[in-house]
């Protein structure tokens, strides 16, 4: 199973040009997938990369997707 990293998601934030907003709640849904892993790892990335989502747009949002 292969993950986006954290830069994975920065990268891909930025080459967007414009609304990110669907590349956003597709790596929500994603996150949320991983955060159901048994591999602590796995867990760890989604947090760091749940939590830069956070940061950027703000978890209220983010959560309605």
């Amino acid at each position: 199973m292969f993950e986006k990293s954290l830069q994975d998601l920065v990268k891909g934030l930025r080459a967007i040009k414009g609304d990110a907003t669907g590349y956003i709640a597709k790596c929500i849904a994603e996150i949320r997938d991983e955060l159901k892993s048994r591999d602590i790892l796995i867990k760890t990335q989604a947090l760091q990369k749940l939590c830069y989502v956070s940061a950027r747009r703000g978890l209220t949002w983010a959560l309605r997707c």
